[in-house]
């Protein structure tokens, strides 16, 4: 072993906790963007974070918490991304510009974080815990969107649509969308995907 790997891991060994879980995290986040949640490993983990198994298991039991830890810190980063990337201003009684800023938004969160957004929007892999974690939150932003969607389909000429329908819809076409400019950049790029949606919207409005 090089005399810079074992210093290197002398120094891991004594990080705070916090720093150290931090750290384990962000090696567990390299390895989801490059390889896949089934990557993730307690001694893939070690090897990418540069410290021994001994020091990782100091800070979570299993590859199991490290995902659901990773999963909760990275929601909460994502919803912070969308937000800080979201335009001031905007009219929230003109639900077109609303939808239009809100896609911008998220696909340019989506396009500056993508191994956040690769780990949330992961289909298989996922042990359990992390999974309903990922499905709370999800579970949430429906909601949130379903109070939303009352207020903005309320005075649609066709008459009201279902809400919730229409949230659980909006948050599947988020994902797809997600996937898309992440997977296939070249052919669906965000102005793309955000002319289509404010099209889409421009004709459900008008009923």
């Amino acid at each position: 072993m090089s005399e810079k790997v074992e210093k290197r891991r002398a120094y891991a060994a004594r990080m705070p906790l916090e720093q150290r879980r931090d750290s384990v995290l962000d090696a567990a986040l390299r390895l989801v963007d490059e390889s896949g949640v089934g990557a993730v490993t307690m001694e893939a983990v070690a090897r990418a974070a540069g410290v021994t198994k001994p020091v990782v298991y100091g800070a979570f039991s299993n590859a199991d918490a490290v995902l659901e830890a990773l999963i909760e810190r990275e929601q909460g980063q994502a919803f912070g991304q969308m937000l800080a990337l979201l335009p001031e201003g905007v009219d929230l009684e003109d639900p077109q510009s609303l939808v239009t800023a809100g896609i911008t938004g998220f696909l340019a969160a989506v396009r500056q974080h993508p191994a956040t957004w690769r780990l949330l929007l992961a289909r298989d892999g996922l042990p359990a815990a992390a999974a309903e974690v990922r499905e709370r939150s999800r579970r949430y932003f429906a909601e949130q969107l379903s109070a939303l969607a009352v207020r903005i389909l309320a005075e649609r000429p066709g008459g009201p649509l279902d809400p919730m329908l229409t949230a659980q819809l909006i948050v599947a076409g988020l994902e797809m969308g997600a996937l898309l400019v992440l997977n296939d950049p070249e052919d669906f790029s965000e102005e793309r995907m955000v002319a289509f949606v404010t099209e889409v919207v421009r004709s459900i409005l008008q009923g």
